[in-house]
């Protein structure tokens, strides 16, 4: 319940402080990060560990990072 709070609340501010295209490509990543890695990659691939760190990236690249 925390982590949806917390992830609405976090694309809600981008949306609307940055744009919604930075939103969009956030929820993906979280998406990609919170179901494609966790649930599947982390027991199938030794490549778990960089496509997991491209996913947690991804948001501060597209939202800049001050």
């Amino acid at each position: 319940m925390f982590a949806c709070v917390i992830s609405v609340t976090g694309l809600t501010i981008l949306a609307l402080l940055v744009n919604p295209l930075t939103a969009v490509l956030t929820l993906l990543a979280l998406l990609g990060y919170a179901v494609v890695y966790t649930v599947y990659l982390k027991r199938a691939t030794p490549q778990n560990i960089v496509i997991g760190g491209i996913a947690g990236a991804a948001p501060r690249c597209w939202g800049g990072w001050q």
